[in-house]
């Protein structure tokens, strides 16, 4: 009984100091899909086009600092890149097609807040701002073949997840993020820029 009674305090002890770390530094890194939203496309002649994208992926790496609170502040960089997958509409002289890939490059500051409990399963909510290096690659405009494009524009997200414990120093961090910029305004075109993300990541201690 004695035995039975201290594995008992062992595993309680262990699930109480591990909350998701708790507070002090983290790193990491995830990957997921990335899904563009269908877009509308505001072309220089004024006349709009809508525009849809395959699913793709994003790659992020981060790292911040947790405190007792449950507050978390966290530096992101993520890459995220997609096909598209059909754009048509009328300019005033004609049918236009794209066949190109988009990716985009952010950087984050983001505020999250861990929903702490006696648990190795932590829910957390948040969300950031920064920036973004949106691009479209090589592709045709009204039959014409054009080089990549590039703008850097405000970005923001939010979202939210769980972070599970595997050890004292090492969890696995799934997540759902909605990101989005600002519109995007390209030598022929602007367009906007909304997605869903889902990632698996690992974070570590130190």
């Amino acid at each position: 009984m004695k035995n039975v009674t201290m594995v008992l305090a062992g595993i309680l002890v262990l699930a109480m100091s591990s909350v998701c770390f708790g507070a002090g530094g983290y790193v990491g890194g995830a990957a997921g899909v990335f899904m563009p939203q269908d877009s509308t496309v505001t072309n220089f002649d004024g006349t709009r086009g809508n525009q849809s994208y395959d699913t793709g992926y994003v790659l992020t790496a981060f790292g911040g600092y947790a405190f007792d609170s449950g507050l978390r502040l966290e530096g992101e960089l993520a890459y995220r890149e997609a096909e598209l997958d059909r754009a048509a509409g009328t300019y005033s002289y004609g049918y236009y097609g794209y066949n190109d890939s988009l990716w985009a490059f952010s950087g984050m500051a983001n505020l999250f807040f861990d929903l702490r409990n006696n648990t190795n399963v932590t829910p957390y909510l948040g969300g950031g701002i920064g920036f973004a290096t949106v691009s479209f690659d090589n592709g045709y405009y009204n039959q014409y073949y054009y080089d990549s494009e590039e703008e850097t524009v405000f970005a923001y997200q939010a979202g939210g997840g769980v972070c599970i414990d595997l050890s004292r120093n090492v969890a696995l961090d799934i997540g759902y993020r909605y990101f989005g910029t600002e519109n995007i305004h390209f030598d022929f075109r602007e367009i906007e820029l909304d997605s869903h993300n889902v990632t698996v990541g690992v974070k570590f201690k130190f």
